[in-house]
């Protein structure tokens, strides 16, 4: 009988909690924010990332100094938290920005555990919040970044970069710029990039950029000092602006000229589409920044419906507890008539 009660409490819950995604087939239970300046606010929210405590930072972008250029911080529920920055050009100090487009945190263990990176993409630079000191610090490509967009930072710490108006990716290892992946001449991909919007690293080394221009996702293996690149999703994606990767390998891109998540499978070598055009739950207007955490939950910037969208459920609320009692009562009724 205890375990009777549990179960449809439970599920008297579940029932009540809003954003079920019906046609999508994922459900978006969580949506947080709105348009606007204030706490919680958006104005072209760009790149999202996870903590190791579960917090969502957000770059919180817009155009130049009418935007909000700051990084806003939530808990895993969507609720604000704090806010970094303001708008500032090349020539003010670390922690201004000028619409920061990615974000990203080193998950490595150590003492650059939860440190954060910001792509400034206004200012042409990159920079760093130091989660021990509470301080940001700002860096500058030697070979010249040109509006960097999504970045990742690998099992080794390195910093990489869609330097989207090069054509290319950077990476950094924290004090020198040492790599470059790409030509500032673009050609027909493989082994060429068209404003790529994101990048993420697998754990083996495998880099996967979202090359916007080409309507596609790349994937670059090294083997030596070779890079061999492989295309996918051609015919497929529409201007893909972010990806990642979730516990299993598989990459989720946000596919915004079709207004879409996409996901390809690594093993069966398939696509699958999620969402439509909308602004209900599990629809989506110019997704951009993508996050899956190590649980594979997900976080979406809906740019277009400056919010963010989550597959985390909402918390259990009144209306479920009260349909999860209504449940119980009937199914004892139940069980005093049978």
């Amino acid at each position: 009988m205890k375990h009777a009660i549990v179960v449809l409490a439970i599920v008297g819950a579940l029932l009540a909690v809003p954003g079920e995604a019906g046609a999508t087939g994922l459900e978006f239970g969580l949506q947080f924010g709105s348009t606007g300046s204030g706490n919680g606010q958006f104005k072209g929210d760009y790149g999202v990332a996870i903590d190791p405590s579960g917090n969502v930072w957000v770059a919180d972008s817009g155009t130049s100094n009418t935007g909000n250029n700051r990084i806003q911080v939530f808990s895993g529920t969507g609720a604000y938290i704090t806010q970094y920055g303001s708008y500032g050009n090349t020539s003010t100090a670390a922690g201004y920005f000028n619409r920061p487009k990615g974000v990203a945190v080193n998950l490595n263990s150590g003492a650059s555990l939860g440190d954060v990176w910001v792509s400034d993409t206004g200012n042409n630079r990159i920079q760093m919040y130091d989660v021990s000191t509470g301080l940001w610090a700002k860096y500058v490509s030697s070979f010249a970044l040109g509006s960097p967009q999504g970045l990742d930072v690998d099992t080794s710490g390195n910093v990489w970069v869609a330097d989207f108006n090069n054509n290319r990716i950077q990476k950094f290892n924290g004090s020198t710029w040492t790599t470059i992946y790409g030509t500032n001449t673009p050609n027909t991909p493989p082994n060429s990039f068209l404003f790529p919007s994101d990048v993420a690293v697998d754990p083996s080394g495998v880099v996967w950029v979202a090359d916007t221009g080409h309507s596609t996702i790349q994937k670059g293996v090294l083997s030596g000092s070779i890079w061999s690149w492989t295309q996918y999703g051609s015919g497929y994606l529409s201007s893909p602006r972010g990806l990642d990767l979730d516990p299993l390998g598989n990459v989720w891109v946000t596919d915004s000229g079709n207004n879409q998540i996409a996901m390809y499978d690594v093993t069966a070598n398939t696509w699958t589409s999620y969402g439509a055009s909308g602004t209900g739950s599990g629809q989506f207007n110019f997704p951009t920044g993508i996050a899956v955490d190590a649980l594979g939950n997900m976080w979406v910037a809906d740019t277009g419906n400056n919010r963010i969208q989550s597959t985390v459920p909402e918390p259990v609320t009144m209306a479920g507890l009260a349909l999860g009692l209504s449940c119980l009562t009937n199914y004892i009724r139940r069980r005093r008539t049978a």
